[in-house]
């Protein structure tokens, strides 16, 4: 059994514009593609701790991993092809490379094959309340990789942490232990 973070951003608060974005529903379900690193390696029985840029949601158990074929559109800059682009709403060239910095008025688009993940983890569902500063985890993560929206947890570190506690020992997290 493994435990990971799961970044979620609302499509309106996406800085990120080399793709469109995914459909999730905390605190039901957490959609993903191959794409994305550590893709494969969710499994059946892990823990998952959804989160945003700010605050981890709450922890719950995958019940289900669905995979089917498809495929995703990816956007490029025009000028060296990367997919790290950012619209801006204000300027006349509105998009932006970050990489080679190069101001432009169309992205470039292609048609990728990938491999759709959903994982559903609806009734083992724990929140927080209030949700936890996403600082909380900066020790329990297994590599310091910030840019990847799956990070592995520590699953020792993560069951020592004290708002995880009652999700461990079967409570809800808005309870209060009784001894």
């Amino acid at each position: 059994m493994n435990a990971w973070s799961l970044l979620t951003i609302p499509k309106e608060q996406r800085g990120h514009k080399g793709n469109d974005g995914y459909q999730d529903s905390i605190p039901h379900f957490y959609s993903f593609d191959s794409t994305v690193a550590n893709s494969s390696k969710i499994s059946t029985g892990d823990i998952v701790a959804p989160r945003t840029a700010h605050q981890i949601i709450g922890l719950s158990v995958v019940e289900a991993v669905h995979r089917q074929p498809g495929t995703k559109e990816r956007h490029r800059c025009p000028s060296c092809g990367s997919t790290k682009i950012g619209y801006r709403k204000t300027q006349e060239r509105p998009w932006r490379c970050q990489v080679c910095k190069h101001e432009f008025t169309h992205r470039t688009s292609e048609t990728i094959e990938i491999t759709k993940y959903r994982i559903e983890y609806h009734s083992r569902w724990k929140p927080f309340s209030p949700p936890i500063p996403v600082a909380t985890f900066d020790d329990i993560y297994v590599t310091n990789a910030k840019q990847q929206s799956i990070r592995r947890l520590d699953l020792a570190k993560l069951t020592m942490l004290p708002a995880a506690s009652p999700f461990f020992l079967g409570a809800r997290p808005t309870e209060p232990r009784t001894p």
